[in-house]
């Protein structure tokens, strides 16, 4: 999970909505001197990917009692859908010793309403890809504040933001990917929203890029919107 380079100065980046850990991908593509110092994810199928991926070194203790696992999985919400919290009784035995060992890998603090920005360790650098289908063309039921869609999902990241400011420990910098509708004229009112709070709390933000991923050596014509905010002056990006 370490990645070191010359200067030997680590950043410390926390994963929200992490998925299968594709900014982790991309910080070692890039070859930045990190360390994941926390993960947060529910999808069951996410975390073992996300562990298999980038954690297969990381060695975790294994009890032998399955009360012991079922105890500290108890602490968790997870899904086995992505769409709704699973009972983790209804997994077999072999399925909750599986994501024991996943979820203590990765270091997953959780799904993103559980977490308290107490619970969360010091951070340089959150990124927080949360989920883009509400923000797709047609039907897409956007990411209001108070909407409850899973796009709205955007807003526990203000909670954690907020909560993190009241303890002095806010991270020096946010990255935000999301798809290009996010700047939508359906989307823009909570998109300039967001902005605002994130100006509040101090940061200061680039302006929403939609960068194509052909433009970077990859084979895919894929464009994404990407906001980097950084704690204080504004970045030269």
């Amino acid at each position: 999970m370490d990645k070191e380079n010359k200067d030997n100065h680590t950043l410390r980046v926390f994963e929200a909505f992490a998925g299968i850990g594709a900014q982790a991908s991309a910080l070692d593509r890039m070859g930045i001197n990190y360390k994941i110092v926390g993960i947060s994810e529910w999808f069951i199928d996410a975390i073992e990917c996300y562990a298999a991926i980038h954690c297969d070194n990381v060695e975790v203790e294994m009890p032998t009692d399955i009360q012991t696992i079922d105890e500290y999985l108890s602490k968790f919400t997870f899904s086995a859908t992505s769409v709704k919290p699973t009972n983790i009784k209804r997994l077999t035995e072999d399925q909750r010793r599986d994501l024991y060992r996943a979820n203590k890998q990765a270091n997953n603090f959780g799904s993103i309403t559980d977490i308290k920005g107490a619970d969360l360790p010091e951070i340089d650098l959150l990124v927080y890809s949360f989920p883009c289908q509400d923000l797709s063309t047609g039907l897409g039921k956007g990411m209001k504040k108070g909407s409850g869609t899973r796009s709205g999902l955007l807003w526990e990241i203000e909670r954690i933001l907020t909560e993190l400011k009241d303890l002095d420990h806010l991270p020096e910098y946010l990255l935000l990917e999301n798809v290009k509708t996010i700047k939508a004229d359906k989307h823009i009112k909570d998109l300039n929203q967001w902005l605002d709070f994130l100006e509040s709390m101090g940061y200061a933000n680039t302006k929403c890029m939609i960068l194509n991923s052909l433009d970077f050596g990859v084979p895919q014509d894929r464009e994404r919107a990407f906001i980097i905010s950084h704690l204080g002056d504004s970045l030269d990006v």
